[in-house]
Parts: C-alpha cells; sequence; structure tokens
C-alpha cells in the first residue's frame, strides 16, 4: 500500500487550500513544484504556474487563490436543485475583471496558440465548476454570454464531471455555504472542486 502526499498540479498556495482534507494522512499532501521554478514568468516553464494577471485592487500575479463574498442568503431552490443568481453576477464581474487585466491578452493568446490541443484546452480554458444542476445551467448561459461578449472559452459543468480533469484558471460556485447542507457535508466533493486549479482558483 503506497500514500500519495505530493503533488504537481497546482501553485503552493493552491495546495495550501486543500491539505486541510489531507491532514488525517500519514504524509499530508505537499506540492513537488519547484519553489525556484514556480513562479518564472515563463508559461513555456513546465513548473512554472505562473498566470501574470494584474487588475489594482482585484488581483496580482502573486495572487493564486480569491474568495469573493455575495450577500448572504441568496440561494434559492429550483424544484430539486439550488442556485444562487448572486453567485453568477459574481462569476461575471471576476470574468470582466479577468478581461481587463493587464496580462489578460498574453496568457490566453500563449494557451491558444499552443500546439498541443489538450494543453491548450487545459490552460486556455477557464474551468467554471458547481454543485447544483439548476446553478450549471444558469453559469452556462452566462459563460456562452461572455463568449459572444468577450470571447471567453470555458467549459462548465458539475464538480462530479470535473473529476479528473484540471483547468489554469478555475472558478468554483458553491451556492450554498451557510452550513445548511449540501456540498459541506461532502469533504470529498469540495476537495474535487478545488483541486481542479493548476494557477488560479
Amino acid at each position: 500500500k503506497a500514500t500519495f502526499n505530493e503533488q504537481y498540479r497546482m501553485h503552493p498556495q493552491i495546495n495550501d487550500v486543500i491539505e486541510q482534507f489531507y491532514a488525517d494522512d500519514p504524509g499530508g499532501l505537499h506540492c513537488g513544484l519547484s519553489p525556484a521554478k514556480v513562479d518564472i514568468n515563463n508559461f513555456g516553464e513546465r513548473e512554472s504556474r505562473y498566470h501574470g494577471f494584474l487588475l489594482p485592487n482585484v488581483i496580482d500575479p502573486h495572487k493564486h487563490v480569491l474568495w469573493i463574498d455575495v450577500p448572504d442568503s441568496s440561494e434559492r431552490k429550483d424544484s430539486e436543485s439550488w442556485y444562487n443568481d448572486e453567485e453568477v453576477k459574481a462569476v461575471e464581474s471576476f470574468i470582466i475583471a479577468l478581461v481587463k487585466s493587464i496580462g489578460y491578452k498574453e496568457y490566453f493568446d500563449y494557451w491558444r496558440n499552443y500546439n498541443n490541443v489538450e494543453t491548450s484546452n487545459t490552460e486556455g480554458q477557464i474551468g467554471v465548476i458547481t454543485f447544483y444542476t439548476a446553478q450549471k445551467e444558469r453559469l452556462k448561459r452566462k459563460m456562452q454570454s461572455l463568449r459572444d461578449r468577450y470571447g471567453v472559452l470555458s467549459r462548465t459543468d458539475s464538480v462530479d464531471n470535473f473529476q479528473g480533469q484540471e483547468r489554469g484558471i478555475v472558478i468554483v460556485s458553491t451556492v450554498r455555504t451557510n452550513g445548511h447542507g449540501g456540498f459541506t457535508r461532502s469533504p470529498e466533493r469540495l476537495n474535487v472542486a478545488l483541486s481542479r486549479a493548476r494557477r488560479l482558483l
């Protein structure tokens, strides 16, 4: 029997978020990327997780995890599934800020012209993950609108369908964060959602 305790996908700041899920495992979870290379301003460096986005008071190249608050109790139920329109607006606002940031064009031009289709999709699409079908449908419509307006490429899906995948940039829409249940009772699914990002969560 072997224990997995070193990962090479994500920036150490993202690892810091998910290491709590491995607290009871022997050795925990550590980032195996080279500290000397992980922040190099070079997308061609295999171990670099640099993103290069800069917009004052929103994001800078040294931040790899952002938390965005939305109004409390803004979740609603649609048939059997939950949704949160305030989170959809927050996702839209963040992506528009990203589009306006210094470094946005350089990042996406590099990966959209990359000579490997799988890598181009992994790094050139924004991953948008949620825990509820009703929210997924709302986010898909919003992301289509953002593609039409700004050319933003994305993959929007449930956390279960994102298992085994990764993206350079991942946005997680939790929908419900007030402790009433849902994903908060399933740390394994939360771990999957938060650990899909390579450069920016």
